[in-house]
């Protein structure tokens, strides 16, 4: 072999040099500012200019090759000035991490490599333990528009776990050019889910490699779906998979649920089922009904454990064993649950495990046609009755039986039982809530209030109210002051008392309050403003043109009769007014007088449906909506 003379070793050193010279030239020329076409600045805070995602699947592990450059317009944007990268230790790591940060002109500012990057325990807050780690950098600040290139490399033991792609993945920043592709090393099928690609327009070829130009920036808007259900997404599920050294199969929801039971369920239960019947003989009578069983287990376990969040290899996604949590006296959403079900299997009731999206005001549901842990996020339970079916969240230490709440309502979720996993659908309130208010206000001459008020709230109106069980006077004091009465004027507040019926999940109120200048007197005018209590009724303020659809998730039905009495000698100039305004969405009914006596009588009745509406109809919408808002917001004139 002819050694190289110094000569080459020059001339090749000086090839390597221009061709780096020539990619830095090429990626300079990329990211110019001025090269972002207008129609993607428009409602943008950033510019995606290039995002590549690279999956290979192998037969024990996943690797993710991903490069993104994303140019900051302003400092609306500054959170993109954090890099956090998550693994899970022993599981997964991050390798070849780099970044390159970019002028308007895509001249090269800095480049930063791994030894730049921070390690930190990935603790949210609230999990006790946890052995999930995050990579963390934060930028600074430089001169608007500026671009940061970000690229990295996963490697993960974990296939049962491939991210799914989101090309749009945040709000106000819109996409010139962002693609994945997965690349099957094995001889297992790869099953894919695909939503919204054709509103967005993403083509696909063959190879599952997907590709997605010029998104326009999307922003949330009020009362639209969870960006999880409108926006572009693709999960990738490996039939046969690995998951913690576990091998598993999942080809459908009934596989689904029999990977769950034999897998990472089945060697959970490990407590002494004879000590824990021992220490529930003072909590359950085995001479009543399995339905009475079951609330009475259940009240053990709101009495006697707490939640905790646990997110080792067992908080992932198993369960941690029952004994732990008998002997601990706590656990996570998974833990409690089947704890729950584990007791109630020693008296012979068969109760089941839940996965479901736990989320109040955007809920989401399972994909009833692809079996996924996406987006589930929390463990209920149900158990099956001969007649019915009761459904429990043991995470909640005030929840009735038989009572989910707003936060898992209504919703598809897939059971785990013993045989096979199923989709189910959990429980609707819809047609048991309201709020009927009944309230006597007192006002003297100076506008101040003595208000009385009697309160019936059903369905899921009682999920805040359930929570006042736990306070003392003095949070309660300072919820009344400070939150339900909070428009009021100084506040003063006096007492509250409820009454629960769980069996009609019905929570009664008693509440009174003195507050100062809630009426205003000019001259011989007083000016009363009807609206006692906030309302519900969605407002629509956006000026600009709807993108996304507008839904209703939940009915609104309030129901108040008010009565005030005001100073002797004014008069309403109008006796009576009432009117309705109605429309498709819904229905405002109302009525005032003044009666003999001079009290102010006000009847009113709202309710606004549940629905899924185009986005056409925004204007409509919200001109019904602005006219409900107005009459609640009227305030009488009454002459002395």
């Amino acid at each position: 072999m002819n050694r190289p003379s110094k000569h080459s070793i020059s001339l090749s050193l000086f090839c390597l040099t221009a061709i780096l010279l020539m990619n830095n030239l090429s990626y300079a020329q990329a990211y110019k500012v001025s090269h972002i076409d207008s129609s993607l600045l428009v409602g943008a805070n950033s510019v995606m200019r290039n995002d590549q995602t690279l999956i290979e699947v192998k037969s024990n592990k996943f690797i993710l090759d991903r490069s993104y450059a994303v140019t900051l317009l302003d400092d609306s944007a500054n959170d993109l000035l954090q890099i956090s990268l998550g693994y899970k230790k022993g599981s997964s790591k991050i390798l070849d991490f780099k970044v390159v940060l970019y002028n308007a002109e895509g001249g090269i500012l800095g480049i930063l490599d791994e030894k730049s990057l921070e390690d930190y325990s990935g603790y949210d807050g609230y999990s006790i333990i946890t052995d999930y780690r995050t990579k963390y950098m934060k930028l600074n600040e430089m001169t608007y528009p500026f671009t940061i290139e970000v690229s990295f490399t996963l490697d993960s033991r974990n296939t049962f776990l491939i991210p799914a792609w989101y090309p749009a993945w945040k709000s106000k920043m819109s996409i010139e050019n962002a693609s994945v592709q997965l690349i099957n090393r094995t001889d297992t099928e790869i099953r894919f889910n695909e939503k919204n690609l054709k509103e967005f327009e993403i083509e696909k070829s063959e190879n599952l490699n997907y590709v997605a130009t010029n998104i326009q920036a999307f922003n949330i808007e009020e009362y639209s779906p969870h960006p999880y259900s409108i926006m572009p997404r693709v999960e990738f599920r490996p039939t046969d998979f690995t998951f913690e050294k576990v091998d598993g199969h999942i080809s459908d929801w009934e596989s689904y649920g029999q990977f769950y039971q034999t897998k990472l369920m089945a060697s959970q239960n490990t407590m002494d089922g004879r000590e824990v019947h021992n220490e529930l003989k003072k909590y359950v009578d085995l001479n009543v009904s399995k339905r009475e069983i079951v609330g009475q287990v259940y009240k053990y376990i709101q009495d006697n454990t707490r939640y905790v969040s646990i997110a080792l290899d067992e908080g992932g996604f198993q369960p941690m064993s029952t004994a732990e949590v008998h002997v601990n006296k706590y656990g996570d959403c998974k833990a409690l649950s089947f704890y729950m079900i584990s007791i109630l299997k020693g008296y012979n009731i068969k109760a089941n495990y839940v996965e479901v999206y736990a989320g109040k005001n955007k809920p989401l549901s399972l994909d009833p046609t692809f079996a996924s842990p996406a987006p589930g996020n929390h463990i209920i339970v149900n158990v099956p009755l001969e007649k019915d079916t009761i459904w429990l969240d043991c995470t909640s230490s005030t929840n009735p039986v038989d009572y989910l709440g707003s936060f898992t309502d209504d919703r598809y979720a897939v059971e785990v039982s013993e045989s096979e996993g199923k989709i189910v659908k959990t429980p609707s309130y819809n047609e048991i809530s309201f709020v009927k208010e009944k309230a006597k206000a007192v006002l003297d001459e100076e506008g101040n209030i003595s208000l009385s008020v009697d309160c019936e709230n059903s369905g899921y109106y009682i999920d805040d109210k359930l929570r006042y069980q736990k306070y003392d006077e003095s949070e309660m004091k300072k919820i009344i002051e400070e939150k339900r009465y909070a428009h009021f004027h100084k506040t003063d507040y006096i007492s509250y008392s409820q009454k629960i019926q769980p069996e009609k999940l019905l929570v009664s109120e008693k509440i009174k309050v003195n507050a100062e200048s809630y009426a205003e007197l000019v001259g011989n005018y007083y000016m009363l403003p009807l609206l006692l209590s906030p309302s519900a009724l969605p407002v629509m303020v956006s000026k600009k043109e709807r993108r996304f659809p507008i839904e209703f998730f939940r009915k609104i039905l309030e129901i108040r009769s008010y009565e005030f009495e005001v100073p002797e000698g004014f008069l309403l100039e109008e006796k009576q007014k009432s009117g309705v305004i109605e429309s498709k969405y819904g229905k405002y009914k109302y009525k005032i007088e003044q009666d003999e006596n001079g009290l102010i009588l006000l009847d009113s009745d709202l309710e606004i449906y549940k629905g899924f509406y185009d986005p056409s109809e925004f204007d409509e919408i919200k001109t019904f909506l602005a006219s409900i808002k107005k009459q609640q917001n009227v305030q009488l004139i009454l002459k002395k």
